[in-house]
């Protein structure tokens, strides 16, 4: 593993000598996994061979979440939806 901490513009650096398999911090806090962080983003994710999780639960694990902000995403395991918190908790389906 090799580590490179911020230096003017240099984004702070994690990566296991790949320049494909990179954690990037950037100046203006912008962060990345396998790439360049695109500046609008707090979270760049790039993979042409691997997918997004997003934190998997039950929904009484789910009900749990003491309140809830809007635009949190889980993975429901009890009903196998992507759920997504507006004003309440929302299940993501295909019309």
């Amino acid at each position: 593993w090799h580590v490179a901490g911020i230096t003017g513009n240099n984004p702070l650096r994690v990566d296991t000598g790949a320049i494909n398999n990179a954690l990037l911090v950037s100046d203006n806090g912008s962060v990345s996994i396998n790439g360049t962080p695109n500046a609008n983003a707090i979270l760049d994710v790039q993979s042409t061979t691997k997918a997004f999780m997003p934190p998997r639960m039950t929904t009484t694990q789910r009900g749990a979440i003491s309140s809830p902000t809007a635009g949190m995403v889980i993975y429901n395991s009890t009903t196998n939806k992507l759920n997504l918190y507006t004003t309440t908790w929302e299940q993501v389906t295909s019309a």
